[in-house]
C-alpha cells in the first residue's frame, strides 16, 4: 500500500485543505470569498476579505462543534476542522476566477497553510 492510501479503505486519502494563504499577483484590489464547509454540511460559512494588488491574506483554520449522545453515558463534545470547498475571486475589471477543492497538487492527506496565487487568468495552487 503506497503512502498516498488509507490504510483502512486501500482507497486514496481525501486532500482537505484546512487554512490556507490568498497571495494576490494581479496589479489590482481583488475581494475573495472563500467557502469552509463541515462534514454534516450543517455548519458551513463562506468567509470574505479584499487583499491588495501584490499582498496576500492568510485565511485562519475554522472548526465545527458536534455534540453525540452515546446510550448510557453523557453527551460528549467534538471539535472537527472546517475544510476549504472553493475560492471565488472578484477582479476590479468585474471578471471571477473560481477554484474548488479538490485543489490541484495537493497531496492526498490534509494540508494546513497551503497557498493560492491569484493572477490574472486563474487562481493556481501550491506548497507554501
Amino acid at each position: 500500500m503506497s503512502l498516498d492510501t488509507s490504510a483502512v479503505s486501500g482507497h486514496l486519502a481525501q486532500r482537505n485543505v484546512f487554512s490556507a494563504t490568498i497571495v494576490n499577483k494581479t496589479s489590482h484590489q481583488i475581494h475573495c470569498f472563500v467557502e469552509y464547509h463541515t462534514k454534516s454540511g450543517s455548519d458551513n460559512e463562506v468567509a470574505d476579505f479584499d487583499v491588495a494588488a501584490n499582498d496576500e491574506y492568510k485565511c485562519e483554520e475554522k472548526v465545527h462543534s458536534m455534540s453525540t449522545h452515546n446510550t448510557g453515558q453523557s453527551p460528549q463534545s467534538h471539535i472537527f476542522p472546517k475544510v476549504i470547498h472553493s475560492i471565488k475571486v472578484c477582479k476590479a475589471d468585474g471578471s471571477t476566477l473560481t477554484a474548488k477543492a479538490p485543489f490541484d497538487n495537493v497531496p492526498h492527506k490534509d494540508v494546513r497553510n497551503w497557498k493560492f496565487v491569484v493572477e490574472n487568468n486563474q487562481i493556481r495552487s501550491e506548497k507554501n
